[in-house]
């Protein structure tokens, strides 16, 4: 049985499920979401011990990427550091201001 999950997601993120479609790795967005939640879950199972704090930790975290804006690309990247992270979007602001002036 199948249950119906709506999400939202931000427009860079469905472009990119569309070239997956379009390229044929998937044949549908759902199918493509369904692989990457899949994939998620079998990253996760057992790596966070369900307790108060390792949620808490998680959470705050999520706040933390939140408040960034980030791109799929640098979200996809789980091992860069939130530090890093925020290093390399000021640089690409800054880069993106220059070429406009």
């Amino acid at each position: 049985m199948s249950i119906l999950v709506q999400i939202r997601l931000p427009d860079e993120q469905v472009a990119r499920l569309d070239a997956l479609v379009k390229r044929g790795v998937y044949a549908t967005r759902s199918e493509a979401i369904r692989d990457a939640v899949r994939r998620n879950v079998r990253l996760s199972v057992g790596v966070l011990p369900d307790t108060g704090e390792s949620v808490e930790e998680v959470r705050a975290v999520r706040r933390q990427l939140s408040k960034m804006n980030l791109t799929a690309d640098e979200l996809n990247d789980l091992d860069t550091p939130l530090g890093e992270l925020r290093r390399r979007r000021s640089a690409g602001r800054r880069r993106a201001t220059s070429r406009r002036e």
